[in-house]
């Protein structure tokens, strides 16, 4: 038996609990993805977060002065 199926909605495919969920669109038909609102600064991280953007984020501006800080 296969484990995966294709979503009704947008054709994708995932399946969780038994029941037929995208995991692209999360059975909604829409792209489970913040597209209005940005994701959150990694300033507003707690110190050690497990967060990967914020930390790499954070080991870039490490790393490289800003694009508009020309030396």
């Amino acid at each position: 038996m296969s484990s995966t199926v294709q979503c009704p909605v947008c054709k994708g495919s995932g399946m969780r609990l038994g029941k037929y969920i995208c995991s692209r669109c999360n059975g909604e038909g829409e792209i489970s993805a913040p597209t209005e609102d940005p994701p959150a600064p990694a300033q507003d991280a707690p110190q050690g977060s497990e967060s990967a953007t914020g930390t790499n984020h954070f080991l870039l501006l490490q790393q490289r002065p800003c694009w508009h800080q020309k030396s």
